[in-house]
């Protein structure tokens, strides 16, 4: 007897064929159960209203023992929607992140271009944006102007001055570090150096400008993007097979 209560214990063949080592407590509308497998026993408090012990605690085991985990058709269920769901997922953020990665690409030296264009004409010198193979050291220096197609995916620098000039901390106004993917970014007309003048016109540039072609690895037009320099200045981006004006080449 515990607080006017009575404890049964039930023979253990007396009962069901329980687990050896499963305790647990069940929390009834009108008593609480405390079972020990192990033992056979059933202990109650505090109030039983003439229900049997192993009725109502069978019970409530059963209960709680069927509201736990999941069928087999469930699961395959659950896997065959997180398999389409998952098709349709990487497609789509390989997309979202290549398009990411190509605009930042593309638009960093559109910004740098237009960059040191305004720094001339503000500042009324000349400006050079050029190719550099160590844009991030202290006194970095511009790519040989013998390259025929010029890689600027190694970088490039911005800096006061012309292509002749030497390039020093104190006349560098920018710097752009190498691309860390495999795209890959051409200038044509084998130009490795671009010099804005004080009035903001490109400087020794061929007719049709120049054209830089940025392409993703392995290449797939519609991440195609071409960067258009004119004699002007002016600068544009365009998409994969179409061109800034009749004499300007198309991207490709």
């Amino acid at each position: 007897m515990l607080g006017g209560q009575e404890f049964k214990r039930l023979p253990r063949d007396d009962g069901p064929d329980w687990p050896c080592s499963l305790v647990a407590r069940v929390y009834g509308s009108h008593c609480v159960y405390t079972i020990d497998m192990s033992q056979g026993l059933i202990e109650s408090a505090p109030m039983i209203r003439s229900r049997p012990y192993r009725h109502d605690c069978t019970r409530h085991l059963m209960a709680y023992s069927h509201a736990r985990g999941f069928t087999l058709m469930q699961l395959i269920i659950t896997i065959a929607i997180v398999g389409v769901l998952t098709r349709l997922a990487v497609p789509l953020f390989q997309y979202v992140t290549t398009t990411n990665r190509i605009a930042n690409e593309i638009n960093g030296l559109l910004g740098d271009l237009e960059f040191a264009r305004s720094s001339a004409v503000t500042q009324g010198t000349s400006v050079t944006v050029c190719v550099s193979a160590n844009p991030t050291a202290a006194t970095p220096s511009c790519s040989s102007g013998a390259l025929s197609a010029p890689s600027w995916t190694t970088g490039w620098i911005v800096y006061t001055g012309t292509s002749a000039t030497t390039v020093t901390a104190g006349n560098l106004l920018r710097a752009q570090s190498a691309f860390t993917g495999t795209d890959t970014f051409v200038a044509s007309n084998t130009a490795y150096a671009v010099t804005f003048n004080r009035e903001g016109y490109a400087n020794g540039l061929a007719t049709g400008g120049v054209l830089y072609t940025l392409k993703n690895t392995p290449a797939n037009n519609r991440f195609t993007r071409c960067l258009v320099l004119t004699i002007a200045g002016e600068v544009s981006t365009i998409t994969y097979n179409a061109s800034a004006s009749a004499a300007a080449p198309a991207c490709t």
